[in-house]
């Protein structure tokens, strides 16, 4: 699939606001901002992937993915993202944090969403994707009518979930 530049834009844009979104947690009186920039381009990043891994199963004419599709998915996540949480831990028992068993089962089962460590709830997003991967792999097993009525029902579902996310912070930022 060819690149689509406007987008390697966008993705450049969403990642610089998504290291502002850090940079102002860390700022006194500044976490309502981050918090904003967070729902905001957390939610860019999903809608272009969701968009992008679309286009491609079109392009494809609705594959039905097996669970290699899942597989090389997670297998991706794992070589990152493993290393980086085995560090935390680390760094967490150094400084007295009691690691549970709970704690690493979650974390290595890509359930950082449901388990919480202090200083990383912002792993979120890995349950996130994780449950994206399998949403796909589902829907690709329906019939492609079933999916393009779902297409057709769903059009302008990306605009549901920027809607539906600028919902959640539509009270004033200091009050959650």
């Amino acid at each position: 699939m060819n690149k689509i530049i406007s987008f390697e834009y966008i993705r450049a844009i969403a990642t610089i606001g998504i290291i502002m979104c850090h940079c102002c947690y860390g700022i006194e009186g500044l976490g309502f901002l981050g918090k904003f920039l967070g729902v905001t381009f957390n939610t860019i990043f999903l809608i272009m992937s969701a968009f992008l891994i679309g286009l491609v199963w079109k392009r494809k004419n609705y594959p039905k993915y097996n669970l290699s599709f899942l597989k090389t998915r997670i297998g991706k996540l794992t070589f990152s993202y493993y290393p980086f949480i085995i560090v935390m831990f680390i760094f967490l028992m150094w400084k007295g944090y009691n690691i549970t068993i709970k704690d690493l089962i979650l974390q290595f089962t890509f359930l950082a969403w449901f388990d919480k460590i202090p200083g990383f709830g912002h792993l979120w997003f890995i349950t996130m994707i994780v449950i994206c991967y399998f949403a796909i792999y589902i829907t690709s097993k329906f019939s492609n009518r079933i999916v393009k009525k779902l297409q057709t029902v769903s059009a302008g579902g990306g605009f549901d979930i920027v809607r539906i996310s600028f919902t959640n912070i539509s009270k004033p930022f200091w009050t959650s």
